[in-house]
């Protein structure tokens, strides 16, 4: 807050005293406009989502390798850009804990391809796209 104050008063002052150009005044204007639009993408979820598709692939072998009985769920510490806590098999599902996610619950991915994963204690998901949903563990 005191960042765009100080910016405000600068530029109202450069505008008033110095008679800024049409160049300068677009300068001073980008950087408004790069923070706003990176608000707008961080509030649109952007970056976790393009991480989510970028990471899809790797995602998908994982789950089909853990549910074929290919890989052991345990031994898994990264699965495309995201570091794994926790992986597991349940049922016919698997699902991951993001490491260091979640400011109160720790969030992960579920992948279930015969529907909503089944809820175990306060565990809660959300529908991304296909069989893969986010998983927030419940106390």
């Amino acid at each position: 807050m005191l960042l765009a104050l100080l910016w405000i008063g600068r530029f109202g002052y450069l505008l008033l005293r110095r008679g800024l150009g049409t160049a300068q005044i677009a300068a001073w204007l980008a950087l408004p406009v790069i923070v706003l639009a990176a608000a707008i993408a961080v509030m649109l979820d952007a970056p976790a989502r393009a991480r989510f598709e970028l990471s899809r692939s790797a995602m998908d072998r994982a789950a089909g390798d853990v549910l074929a009985g290919r890989r052991d769920p345990s031994k898994i510490h990264r699965i495309g850009l995201w570091e794994v806590e926790r992986a597991e098999k349940t049922g016919h599902s698997f699902r991951f804990l993001v490491k260091e996610s979640g400011f109160l619950n720790p969030v992960g991915f579920a992948y279930s391809p015969r529907g909503r994963p089944p809820n175990l204690s306060e565990d809660a998901y959300t529908h991304v796209d296909g069989p893969w949903y986010v998983w927030e563990e419940g106390w």
